[in-house]
């Protein structure tokens, strides 16, 4: 029997919700409007669900992007998907961001032959969150943050291509060295396109514990000291 999972995506600027049945998308809402996260994450489930009759309460798993990525969005994925955990006794799921990101990259491009994939999210100033996988989706960078150089991709590009998505291309290209670098648009920070990678999880029975579960941050979080 295929699970019936929903998948929540907060990270960024995007607001993503999908519902699977094993690999079948059922429904989804998505926005890319800035700070409406906690007005449209509890709009689009009520959105999905009437709109394909499922139960909430036949749900088997609820997934969430678990960073890094925005503090504030983070928290409200984060909040909404543990208290559907908790209050449905169904298990979590988290899984990183930019490694689905990455494959996602990578399938968008039909797992172009010789390349890398490089997604990446804006950590302000001169800083980056990024994760870096292969055509074969094999991690050549686990998720961390990095600062951008003419040539900090140097190392793990190899004379391979490399095929650059997320939110932070334009400053990346501003200051990477441009050789052999193609800028790819597509949104990878979408609940739609974690499906694989939370099957995986959810096949292997990789839950996260509703009560100690946290976003990946990768840097820590300063609250600035009010004057």
């Amino acid at each position: 029997m295929q699970p019936l999972i929903l998948i929540l995506e907060t990270a960024t600027n995007v607001c993503s919700v999908a519902l699977f049945k094993g690999e079948k998308l059922l429904a989804s809402k998505e926005s890319t409007l800035q700070n409406m996260h906690s007005k449209n994450i509890l709009r689009f489930l009520q959105n999905i669900f009437n709109s394909v009759e499922v139960n909430l309460h036949n749900l088997n798993a609820v997934a969430f992007s678990n960073g890094p990525g925005s503090y504030t969005g983070l928290r409200i994925g984060l909040t909404t998907a543990k208290a559907l955990a908790y209050t449905l006794e169904i298990p979590l799921l988290t899984y990183d961001t930019l490694q689905s990101s990455a494959h996602a990259l990578c399938k968008l491009n039909n797992y172009e032959n010789n390349s890398i994939f490089v997604a990446a999210i804006d950590a302000r100033r001169d800083e980056i969150y990024v994760h870096i996988c292969d055509d074969k989706l094999n991690t050549i960078l686990s998720t961390t943050n990095l600062i951008v150089t003419p040539n900090c991709f140097n190392q793990y590009i190899d004379n391979k291509n490399v095929v650059l998505g997320g939110n932070a291309n334009e400053k990346i290209l501003e200051i990477v060295n441009k050789c052999n670098i193609k800028n790819d648009e597509h949104n990878i920070f979408s609940s739609i396109i974690a499906i694989d990678l939370v099957l995986e999880r959810y096949s292997d029975k990789k839950f996260t514990d509703v009560a100690y579960s946290e976003p990946n941050y990768v840097k820590k979080f300063f609250t600035p000291l009010k004057t």
